[in-house]
Formats: structure tokens, sequence, C-alpha cells
């Protein structure tokens, strides 16, 4: 459906981004991921057509937007500001770019979306009488109500507090997928990413680092950016591949492709206390000694130090006995743990 290829944007002579390539399907919520200053709102409001090309192009449904204005391309966009009026009501404040578009039964369609957003009975309230969540919905529902051919929303949920977006943004993928949407959804935060999104684009200094599914990129991130933007510390630098090995400061691992380092995986590490054989079962093990160990609510994370001074992380549940900072212990790293990672930007 949008099709965006080779895009360049640049400002004052600084490039923001570089040879862009991106498809989002029909019905999909792709999410752009990374943190701030790397080009995710630019790649929107290119999109939307509010940032002038250096190079490359937009297509929608296989026709190019170059030539096509803003208000002629039937985006919806939605802000974190929000940008509500604060002399009109709910009602008013949803119809409001409906009136602009000459749309019919525009009373039927505000009653639909606030329906649609969970806020049936809130047409007359003044939108300063709103909770934080409520103006949202509100946000939300006037980006809907003109049935836009692509939603897109930049850091919707930023300006409010943990708690409360945690609750809204499952309601808010919920609320996209029952309209059948295409979507564009900006945010720095991946927990967030994970719970709206059918795809992440990882974005980092205008350029592309990544693209999958949620699970893809958690699992298996394909660079050292891409990982330790996602909090996956456990970096081991390679310093020789030989025999199909990558050859580490905490020994061999098999190397299935070329790599600049591997990541050691959370999710396939395991705690032991007893002395081990160096390999068990498909596993490897390593030695160390634990330099930290913090409770995390459900889990305690621990810090344990190999010999070398490489420092691997890993969280093990409360049931389980904590060892004690200074404590010899050993780390079962699962194959499936080891994920070979480029640099960033390669």
């Amino acid at each position: 459906m949008l099709h965006v290829s080779g895009l360049r944007c640049s400002y004052q002579g600084q490039i923001v981004l570089e040879g862009i390539d991106l498809e989002v399907t029909q019905g999909e919520i792709l999410c752009l991921l990374g943190p701030s200053g790397c080009g995710k709102t630019t790649l929107l409001r290119a999109i939307a057509g509010l940032e002038r090309l250096d190079a490359g192009d937009v297509k929608f449904s296989g026709q190019s937007l170059k030539s096509t204005p803003v208000h002629a391309r039937g985006f919806g966009l939605m802000f974190q500001e929000y940008a509500l009026f604060p002399h009109m009501t709910v009602a008013q404040n949803v119809a409001f770019g409906l009136r602009m578009q000459h749309i019919a039964d525009i009373d039927q369609r505000v009653r639909d979306v606030l329906d649609l957003v969970g806020l049936t009975g809130f047409e007359r309230r003044s939108v300063t009488l709103l909770s934080g969540g409520e103006r949202q919905r509100v946000a939300l529902a006037r980006s809907l109500a003109p049935s836009p051919r692509l939603l897109m929303l930049d850091e919707p949920l930023g300006a409010l507090d943990a708690n409360l977006r945690d609750r809204l943004v499952t309601d808010l993928r919920s609320i996209i997928k029952k309209t059948g949407l295409t979507a564009i959804y900006v945010t720095h935060d991946h927990s967030e990413a994970f719970a709206v999104a059918d795809r992440i684009a990882i974005m980092n200094e205008g350029h592309l680092e990544q693209v999958g599914s949620p699970e893809e990129v958690f699992r298996r991130p394909s660079t050292e950016f891409a990982a330790m933007f996602m909090g996956l510390t456990n970096i081991v630098p390679v310093e020789k591949v030989s025999n199909g090995c990558a050859v580490t400061p905490l020994g061999e691992f098999a190397a299935a492709a070329p790599a600049h380092s591997l990541l050691l995986h959370p999710l396939g590490l395991s705690l032991v206390t007893s002395p081990i054989a160096q390999s068990s079962n498909g596993c490897t093990a390593v030695s160390g000694v634990v330099r930290e160990s913090v409770f995390r609510g459900e889990t305690h994370r621990l810090t344990i130090e190999h010999a070398s001074g490489v420092a691997l992380t890993l969280s093990i549940p409360l049931s389980d006995a904590v060892p004690t900072i200074g404590q010899s212990v050993d780390i079962l790293i699962n194959v499936d743990a080891v994920v070979p990672l480029l640099r960033g930007g390669s």
C-alpha cells in the first residue's frame, strides 16, 4: 500500500534521512522506533508531505505523492500535544475536520467515533475538564473521524504518565485494528512498540537498522545498536573467526554468519551455583563472579563478571536462591541464545 524508496531529506545542509526504503501493507501497524533525533518524526512528516524530499519517492497504492499536497493525501495525523481547541466541546473538536471537508451526516459520524474510543456521552463536555487519557482519546477520535487512508501517530502517548500509558497502549491498538486502518506509529519506547505494532522499523542516525516483527527484533536483533537500544547488553566482541567458530573473550561459539560481536540473549541464559562441565545438552558454560544483585519486583537482576573482565547480566525469578555478592557461579548459554551482530548501520 505505502511504498517509500530511496528517501533522502536534509535540513540546512545536514542529512537527516538517507536511503530509506520501507513498505507498509494494508491494515498493518508499523512502528518507527528509535532515540530522540534519529529521524523517525522527520520520516513521518516526509510521508505526510510536510517535509521536502531531496531524493526518493513516496507512493500510495502505486501512485507517487510527490506532487500531492498535504491536504489532498487523505492521511490522518495525531501528535503528542493533541492540539485540541480549548473553547470547543468534545463533539466540536471531533467534528472540526469533518466540517472542513464538508462531510455529510457529521453528527452521526462523531457519535460513531466517540463510541469507538469509549467516549459515548462526552459530546458536550469541555476538553479542558478531561483527563490526559480522555484528551488522548478525543484526539484519536478526531484523527479517525474523516476515515483517513493512512493514520499517522507521533508519540501519541508521550504526554501521559507511565501507568496510564501502559493501560492505553493496548486500547489504542485495538481501536486501530477495529477500524481496519493502516497506521504508522512513532515512539522511542520499545515496550510501547512491542504492544502496539505488527512490525517495527528501528531507526538510528537517519537510517534503518532493522525491520521485523516485535518478536524478531527482540529475539534476533541484527546490529549492536538494535540490541543495545532494546536493553540487551550482553554483547561480546568477536576477536576472530576460525573454523566456523567465533573466538571471544568468553571462549568459542559456533558462527553461522559473519559478526562483529555476539549477543548472548538473556532469554537463553540460566544460572547454576555448582561446578559443571563446560558444555551440556547443547549449552556452553561460562564461569564468573557475582558483582551486583538488584531487586526488580518479580526478578533479581544479576551482573556476573568473567575472568576476562566481560560482564553478563541475567534475571532469575524470586523463587530461585539468590547468590551472594562475590560468589562464583556458572552461566549456561543455550546455543539459540548466541546471536551474531553487525556494527550499527552495516
